[in-house]
């Protein structure tokens, strides 16, 4: 692990904090112990990264504010790029690596630029995060395979199943604020939540949400490991174990 080069005073970093809006989602912590406010994913970090990327090159695919790159970094990798789509989290991701000082280099971009290689950006990496990433694409059998291609190792790619139950609520029509108003809904809801975890237990199944951007494709493990090491030929094996941190989620380990 390199040592991080730190150019900022603790004045500099506390204005920076005091003077900016973040959205909550990682809690990131920057010289002199100062926080980036959010959810503290320390331990899935330690849950879902490899123990050890020394020496690797990393590509984290719609970073936000970079947690899991400068994570990336203390594990030892050499080079860590950070792709985020949204221009204003990219601007404060790159505030926030030139903070730390770690090497963290962030790309203000989308997925299917990157796919379609409409971005400058290295060739390849050793290891690529697509880290709830997959149910925003209209895509992502082109996607992932297209991704896959730019990878020499390993892709970790956390996703929803179909049993998710934002999916799930969605497909109803429900509105959560209206939902728990009807008992009978809960009845339902949890007869077809215990239908659908039995189907795709067994079958290779992909749900198709109704809802644009935010519910797109739900993937089964069986379905996954059909479509991208069977017939695509993407990874040569594929592992999933469950999301430490949200339910009915998979993380799958694709290998090379």
């Amino acid at each position: 692990m390199t040592e991080n080069i730190v150019t900022v005073t603790k004045e500099e970093v506390e204005e920076f904090v005091k003077t900016t809006q973040f959205r909550g989602y990682q809690n990131i912590t920057l010289p002199y112990g100062i926080i980036v406010p959010g959810d503290n994913l320390e331990k899935e970090s330690d849950y879902l990264l490899p123990e050890t990327l020394t020496g690797q090159s990393v590509l984290d695919i719609g970073c936000d504010y970079g947690f899991f790159c400068h994570e990336a970094k203390k594990k030892g990798a050499a080079t860590v790029v950070g792709l985020e789509m949204n221009q204003e989290t990219a601007k404060v991701s790159k505030e926030i690596a030139e903070i730390i000082g770690d090497g963290v280099e962030i790309v203000h971009g989308n997925v299917t630029d990157l796919a379609n290689n409409n971005l400058e950006i290295r060739d390849n990496f050793d290891t690529i995060l697509l880290l709830n990433v997959v149910h925003h694409l209209t895509d992502p059998i082109d996607i992932i395979s297209k991704v896959a291609q730019l990878c020499n190792k390993m892709m970790i790619i956390e996703f929803p199943i179909p049993s998710d139950n934002k999916f799930l609520m969605r497909k109803r029509g429900y509105k959560k604020e209206e939902f728990y108003k009807n008992p009978l809904n809960k009845v339902k809801f949890k007869l077809e939540k215990g239908f659908i975890k039995l189907l795709q237990k067994r079958f290779p199944i992909i749900g198709i949400g109704g809802v644009e951007y935010h519910n797109t494709f739900y993937f089964s493990e069986k379905s996954f490991d059909n479509l991208f090491r069977l017939h695509h030929k993407s990874f040569t094996k594929i592992e999933f174990k469950k999301s430490s941190r949200k339910l009915d989620r998979v993380i799958a380990y694709c290998e090379k």
